[in-house]
């Protein structure tokens, strides 16, 4: 449960540390690490660098780089690359158990589940598709140590890819 609060204060803490100027950082990650640590109850250190927030804990580290614009090279090769909008964020979760990537896209087509299925079961993936009123909806892959999930509407998508060490 931990994990789920972890990924969940990291977009709220991107959201305070991205205003932050280099005068101000510090302050602003001595603000960020006594927030995390109330909400996780333990030691975290905060460290902000231009478009990048590291995040550390006794689980592991995330990485938020709101200036990384790019399909993520570690990805596994297996897992087809999504080519169906612009990237806008990514962000890395390396913990104990798994690493996860998270991507967040904008201009994407409505029928967006639907093709990247189609890559999925191409390579293998079992997936479980969840659409609503042709707007948007959930997809799941699971192949393996590998688990994804893409939910997609109104023109965004975010994409998050978990391998289980």
């Amino acid at each position: 449960m931990k994990q789920v609060t972890y990924l969940v204060l990291i977009f709220f803490a991107i959201t305070i540390l991205s205003a932050c100027q280099n005068r101000s950082e510090k302050r602003a990650e001595k603000f960020a690490e006594r927030m995390l640590e109330k909400a996780g109850g333990e030691n975290i250190d905060v460290d902000v660098d231009g478009e990048s927030i590291t995040i550390k804990t006794d689980e592991g580290t995330i990485i938020a780089n709101t200036g990384q614009k790019k399909w993520p090279a570690e990805i596994p090769g297996n897992v087809p690359k999504f080519d169906f909008g612009k990237i806008e964020n990514v962000s890395l979760s390396d913990l104990n158990d798994m690493k996860i990537w998270t991507m967040i896209f904008e201009k994407v087509p409505d029928d967006v589940l639907t093709k990247y299925q189609s890559q999925l079961k191409g390579k293998g993936f079992e997936t479980h598709l969840i659409s609503g009123d042709n707007v948007g909806g959930m997809l799941r892959g699971e192949k393996g140590t590998l688990n994804l999930v893409v939910m997609a509407g109104e023109g965004n998508a975010s994409l998050s890819v978990t391998l289980e060490k």
